[in-house]
């Protein structure tokens, strides 16, 4: 991933992908730019016919987190999943980590499936909420 000129498309991902809660293109580069230059954060973007159409990354996840850890995120635009995106991003990721942990929407079957295909184990199942003030 190159900041800027991928921080569009990256964002219509996200926000696609999380429509309860979408980002800007600037949101993205704010986030890359404070992202801790001390831990491990590597991204990659999946292009078709010049669109961004998947983003994944692995991290060293906060000092919260277990020592050691490293997370994984891979998110594929929905008009574009079950075209094999997801798992090449996945197995591009893979190979720089010795662990990987990733999270996702209960109601996306696509990625549940991936996951289950590419030797993930289900872990916990976590529900948020979310409630708009403004």
């Amino acid at each position: 991933m190159e900041v800027p000129r991928d921080c569009e498309g990256v964002a219509r991902v996200r926000s696609t992908c999380f429509p309860a809660w979408p980002v800007s293109a600037d949101e993205v580069a704010d986030t890359e730019a404070r992202r801790p230059r001390d831990r491990l954060h590597v991204a990659w973007v999946a292009v078709q016919q010049d669109e961004i159409t998947g983003y994944g990354y692995v991290e060293e996840p906060n000092s919260a987190a277990r020592p050691g850890r490293i997370r994984i995120r891979v998110l594929v635009a929905p008009e574009h999943r079950s075209a094999g995106l997801g798992g090449a991003l996945y197995e591009a990721l893979e190979r720089n980590a010795p662990e990987l942990r990733t999270f996702n929407d209960a109601v996306n079957d696509a990625i549940l499936g991936l996951n289950l295909s590419l030797g993930f184990r289900v872990e916990a199942v976590e529900i948020r909420y979310r409630k708009d003030v403004r």
